[in-house]
């Protein structure tokens, strides 16, 4: 009767509790019990969405050599030492060249971005790409076409490292292998910010 499972033998039940106390005392003390066990205060769950943003920040950049990633941050800025007199040129060819410096700007931007948060590699691996190709075509062009010499187009080899080096931020790093969460600890009824450990250790 209670789970509403017997609805048969309800009028009988009904009748019977009209006379009988003990049972009906017992009736409700049991739907009492049923809709505590149903309708209860929801657990209190610590919040860990900061702790769980700032250790996946901390992995990322684990994860891969602080080598590679100071090395792209200085191929970035000797890309942009090359970048600002073109971004200010004043000449003939003035509004051609600070496009020129400006597209280098971003592009360099981009890399540092990348060495900041190696997650993000995949994306810039594309751009960098394509930018090595279209260089390329258009050395190969110039040079054949005598407007230009190889030695000059040998400051573009920087655009070549820093690809290579947003490659190596693509391969696979240093893993985590266990992700632990410690309770929050209670100090005169406030509960500490909860926090998580993650344990990394080289890919296999």
């Amino acid at each position: 009767m209670v789970d509403d499972r017997l609805p048969s033998i309800d009028p009988v039940l009904e009748e019977h509790l009209d006379g009988c106390a003990e049972c009906r005392e017992f009736a409700e003390m049991s739907y009492r019990l049923r809709r505590r066990a149903a309708i209860a205060d929801a657990p209190n769950v610590p919040d860990l969405s900061k702790a769980v943003v700032r250790n996946v920040g901390i992995a990322d950049r684990e994860r891969h050599s602080p080598i590679v990633r100071w090395l792209l941050v200085l191929v970035a800025i000797q890309i942009v030492v090359f970048a600002v007199p073109d971004f200010l040129a004043t000449d003939a060819e003035a509004h051609a060249l600070s496009h020129l410096g400006a597209f280098s700007l971003a592009y360099a931007f981009g890399l540092v971005v990348v060495a900041i948060r190696p997650a993000r590699a995949r994306t810039m691996l594309g751009v960098s790409l394509v930018l090595i190709a279209a260089l390329l075509a258009t050395a190969v062009e110039d040079i054949i076409t005598g407007r230009t010499l190889l030695v000059s187009e040998s400051v573009h080899l920087l655009e070549v490292c820093s690809a290579f080096l947003v490659w190596l931020l693509t391969r696979p790093g240093r893993r985590i292998r266990q992700t632990t969460t410690e309770p929050a600890a209670e100090d005169d009824g406030h509960h500490a910010e909860p926090s998580l450990r993650l344990v990394t250790h080289p890919e296999p």
